[in-house]
């Protein structure tokens, strides 16, 4: 069985896994989300069900899962708006999650940004079409653009274009 595994960066309280690849029978079905560890904010007992998944985040009090037909999933604590506020739709390709933001790509090399920005690591995302891999840090985001350039962006550091 091959599956993969995050832990939420700060408090070390949510983990979470998809299973993947099943190679030998085991008790969850392939892409189903499996969570354990402090449930304080309902980062566990909310975790999504199904068998749909392919990636999976946790940020510090909430989990983000990206289905197979691109649509996102966030569930835990809903104080800064990361529950509430993760764009609806399908498109996406990738996800990240910060400590209380989260980010995902969308298949046309945006991205979205939701979730607390007291150090603009939403309103300064970029808002250009040409990233291929986003990720959220502590208080910051960085993407890689096709070029194979980095973009990085928080409170008061916008590098120019």
């Amino acid at each position: 069985m091959r599956f993969t595994l995050h832990v939420a960066p700060r408090f070390g309280v949510l983990a979470i896994a998809v299973l993947l690849v099943a190679a030998a029978p085991c008790a969850h079905a392939m892409g189903t989300i499996v969570a354990w560890g402090d449930d304080s904010f309902h980062e566990v007992s909310n975790a999504p069900k199904g068998h749909n998944f392919v990636d999976i985040e946790a940020g510090a009090l909430f989990g983000l899962a990206l289905r197979s037909n691109g649509s996102l999933k966030s569930w835990g604590d809903n104080s800064r708006g990361i529950v509430s506020a993760a764009p609806k739709g399908e498109g996406f390709a990738a996800i990240s999650a910060g400590q209380e933001h989260a980010y995902a790509l969308r298949s046309d090399g945006s991205i979205a940004a939701w979730g607390l920005d007291n150090y603009g690591q939403v309103s300064q995302t970029p808002t250009d079409h040409d990233f291929v891999m986003v990720s959220g840090g502590a208080a910051h985001g960085v993407a890689l653009r096709s070029n194979g350039s980095l973009r990085n962006w928080f409170y008061g550091f916008a590098p120019p274009e």
